[in-house]
């Protein structure tokens, strides 16, 4: 393809960039879908440790109530 012409180059040149930026934000898309993830798998294990902690606290009082009757 030696006869391109300038036209052509330039319009190709476009598509190149548009392709770029496309996967550009494709990635940075998909870094952010991750990261919303990661930090909900974080809250959610968060949750569980709280609701695992007040549970044997529960049971601690439930423990000491029961050895005081």
């Amino acid at each position: 393809t030696a006869n391109v012409t300038n036209t052509q180059r330039v319009e190709r040149g476009l598509i190149l960039f548009y392709e770029a930026k496309a996967r550009f934000w494709r990635f940075y898309a998909s870094h952010l879908y991750d990261m919303l993830l990661l930090r909900c798998v974080i809250f959610e294990i968060s949750k569980l440790k709280a609701i695992h902690l007040s549970f044997k606290f529960l049971m601690l009082v439930f423990v000491m109530i029961s050895d005081i009757v």
